[in-house]
């Protein structure tokens, strides 16, 4: 149906077929889509004509028995025939939002994979700004994509459903945010800002379903969640020398931890696991320099997180 609908946006196509519509009589004025759905409209007329022969047909009859035996086949074909039908309208779907995103080299699609929802939401950065980003939620990813004016989004990044988190967050009024919540995942963890309750709750229920649907999977390995970058504005002092930050003295984030330190304290830099192979390495704080580059300090909880996070976006290298 998806191919045909193209071929009738153009003209030439369009117009053969309402000729041969008016002036074929095999077709009795019906149109092409009306001759497509009449066979899988007399499977449920079969269904309710047997149905009914079962209710008026005496048990002693002799047709009797095999009714009920007819009305289970028609039941097993309908279903066959929604299932059918289901799996074509995600394949539709699909194929419309393939052609919506700019995913470079990634394969969007992949078998298994359907398209749930979409929708524009605010991504909070850590520096308390709204930047606008186009959610595209697939049963067993997420990915993340910059709204553009032309035909298609181009995708920055994907995340795999599979072992993320997503957590409620209440209002922020000091800050005039409203409708949060987290999505906490790998290479990085965001904080959403929906455009209203239901929207909010509408995500957060899918994305929970979803992820559970894909932890339910056999294979591949368990992500490990990357924590949110701390907001400049919570941290006064520097926790490793407790140092307090002035105009001079600057804020800086460590890209392993997330956490807010001072200079003196990031001067070491090293390649971490959620870098791609081409990326430069990241500014890490002399904590996370004594261990490996996996190691997390104890008390970043990301399910209450005490940093009341903000967005993890890798840009602004020297903040």
């Amino acid at each position: 149906m998806y191919t045909f609908e193209r071929m009738m946006k153009q003209p030439p196509i369009l117009k053969w077929f309402t000729n041969i519509q008016a002036t074929e009589p095999l077709c009795k004025g019906l149109n092409f889509d009306a001759f497509l759905i009449k066979p899988v409209q007399r499977i449920p007329r079969y269904k309710l004509f047997i149905d009914r022969l079962v209710k008026c047909t005496p048990e002693n009859d002799i047709d009797f028995p095999k009714l009920p035996l007819a009305l289970e086949k028609c039941d097993q074909i309908a279903n066959i025939i929604n299932q059918a039908k289901e799996k074509q309208i995600q394949q539709e779907n699909m194929s419309k939002t393939a052609a919506r995103l700019d995913c470079g080299t990634e394969l969007l699609m992949v078998p298994g994979r359907s398209f749930v929802k979409d929708s524009q939401i605010d991504k909070i950065t850590r520096k308390s700004k709204k930047q606008p980003r186009c959610l595209f939620l697939f049963t067993d990813v997420l990915m993340v994509a910059t709204p553009t004016i032309k035909e298609k989004h181009t995708v920055q990044v994907k995340f795999q459903l599979k072992g993320s988190e997503v957590k409620d967050l209440p209002d922020d009024t000091e800050k005039g945010f409203s409708n949060l919540f987290q999505f906490l995942s790998y290479p990085k963890s965001l904080e959403l800002s929906a455009s209203s309750k239901e929207e909010k709750a509408e995500w957060i229920r899918l994305l929970q379903f979803h992820i559970q649907e894909a932890n339910k999977s056999i294979g591949g390995e368990k992500i490990k969640i990357i924590p949110i970058f701390e907001p400049d504005s919570k941290v006064k002092k520097c926790p490793l020398c407790d140092e307090k930050f002035t105009a001079i003295f600057r804020r800086h984030h460590c890209r392993q931890c997330r956490r807010v330190v001072c200079g003196n304290c990031t001067k070491h830099k090293r390649k971490l696991p959620s870098q791609s192979s081409g990326e430069r390495k990241k500014r890490v704080c002399d904590d996370c320099w004594k261990h490996d580059e996996n190691w997390t300090p104890e008390g970043i909880s990301h399910s209450q997180n005490p940093l009341s996070p903000r967005d993890n976006s890798s840009s602004d290298e020297d903040s």
